[in-house]
């Protein structure tokens, strides 16, 4: 979770919650007494409002909630004996106001997404040790033994379990256990015996590739690295067209990095010399995710096309660079195989995506990325240094792209989580553009109206939103 020292905003104090103390006229102090015993007693408050330390009418949805569009929830710890239930709120449902401005939609869509760091944290501690929880689960295994072997009731419904194609586990999240289901009633209704799922092809493809598309690489052709002015051409394709959210590079470092790799190639050299595999297979990367974009935007989608088959050698000599990366793993790794997690992503070879992006966790944790960085790390052990702050900046891009990729594959795949919340204290990035960014710090200390990091941010927020546990957790 990111820290609150950088982007948490902090919880209103009590001079800002002005809240009147007169009361309401009335004709006597019986009336007031009368009007105070009918008043109903709220003796628990909802998660926002009670971290807000706003008054709240204790149902669900409260007034608060529903004025701000968020979900209304109950999972904060209670600690005055059994937990009451909420009462139904007078709308039942929390209930998006209407905006007739265009801002106004604005904060709407914000107040949902960009929910507040210290709320969501305190939605996600408290649920994990909540006795209602606790004692959901204790009902949930006590009805699993009661059931017959085999029978256990599903969490989500009766009729959706989870899918074993071929050995392989699906959860009933995932689309590709929708159509198997449906295809095996099709087949049940046609009479017909349940034909294989795949193709068989997968049998003889290398584990981490079964299932998936093959590659159009020709073996005896040469690598297609275009010339100098069209490779810079595509660098900045790739940076202004191709990338929306998932902004783990820096623009100056890794044009620095495709210029070094055109010289070696300018001069016959190998690739990687004088860089190394991971910069080396980054660059590649990019040029692939590149060439694919722009044929897949100039002409209908098409295997065969000869941008295709250069795009996919790109690809594979990528891969073949990190396979064969020596030493130990530096950030530069984890950029190259997230990207090259992307790419894969990008042309629906969902198997290899899954067994790439686990390897990418793992070094991702090596290098501590999921951690806020203290004042002592990337060498910086004297009081008067200070760390790269392009660096820096870049090591919480990767990671928050990590964070986000791995909610994908979850939801898509229907599998667990690489990542656990409580592991995580990174920071978010800052809202500095690539251009504004130094080794020493930000050189514009203005406040950005527009910012390239902040869909970033708000995406790893959404990630952080939509994943929030819940009372079935």
């Amino acid at each position: 979770m990111p820290s609150a020292a950088a982007s948490e905003p902090s919880p209103p104090t009590s001079s800002q919650r002005k809240r009147s103390l007169a009361s309401p006229p009335s004709t006597s102090a019986t009336d007031a007494a009368d009007n105070r015993r009918k008043a109903p007693k709220v003796s628990r408050a909802c998660d926002l409002c009670k971290s807000k330390k706003a008054k709240c009418t204790g149902t669900r949805p409260c007034p608060n909630c529903t004025r701000k569009g968020v979900p209304c929830v109950y999972d904060a710890e209670y600690k005055r004996g059994r937990p009451p239930t909420p009462p139904p709120g007078a709308l039942g449902v929390a209930a998006i106001p209407y905006s007739s401005t265009k801002d106004d939609s604005m904060s709407v869509i914000y107040s949902k997404i960009a929910l507040s760091d210290w709320e969501l944290k305190v939605k996600r501690t408290s649920s994990v040790n909540h006795p209602e929880n606790a004692a959901r689960k204790r009902v949930y295994a006590a009805q699993n033994r009661d059931t017959p072997t085999g029978t256990a009731q599903s969490r989500a419904s009766p009729d959706l379990e989870m899918a074993e194609i071929e050995g392989q586990y699906f959860d009933p999240t995932s689309g590709l256990t929708f159509l198997h289901r449906a295809w095996k009633r099709l087949s049940a209704q046609r009479g017909q015996s349940t034909p294989e799922f795949l193709s068989g092809t997968e049998k003889s493809q290398v584990l981490k590739c079964a299932a998936d598309k093959p590659y159009l690489v020709n073996e005896e052709g040469s690598l297609p690295i275009p010339s100098r002015f069209k490779a810079m051409e595509l660098m900045a394709f790739y940076f202004d067209v191709c990338v929306v959210t998932y902004r783990l590079l820096h623009r100056q470092t890794v044009t620095s990095w495709l210029d070094a790799v055109l010289h070696n190639v300018e001069r016959e050299k190998p690739v990687p010399h004088g860089l190394g595999h991971a910069k080396s297979a980054a660059v590649l990367v990019i040029l692939a995710i590149v060439t694919l974009r722009r044929e897949k935007l100039r002409n209908p989608p098409s295997d065969d096309t000869g941008d295709i088959r250069s795009s996919e050698q790109l690809f594979c000599a990528s891969t073949s660079l990190t396979d064969a990366e020596p030493g130990l793993p530096r950030l530069e790794s984890a950029q190259a195989r997230l990207l090259q997690v992307i790419y894969l992503l990008q042309t629906t070879r969902m198997n290899q995506a899954w067994y790439v992006f686990g390897e990418t966790v793992r070094i991702i944790s090596a290098l501590g990325l999921h951690r806020h960085a203290g004042r002592k790390r990337n060498g910086a052990m004297s009081k008067d240094s200070t760390p790269d702050y392009i660096k820096e900046q870049c090591r919480r891009r990767v990671f928050w792209t990590a964070y986000t990729i791995d909610m994908y594959l979850s939801v898509v795949l229907g599998r667990p989580r690489s990542y656990h919340d409580d592991d995580i204290d990174q920071d978010f990035p800052d809202l500095v553009n690539d251009e504004d960014m130094t080794s020493q710090g930000p050189s514009n200390l203005e406040p950005l109206e527009d910012c390239n990091v902040e869909a970033l941010v708000l995406h790893a927020r959404y990630a952080l939103s939509y994943h929030t546990p819940t009372a079935e957790h």
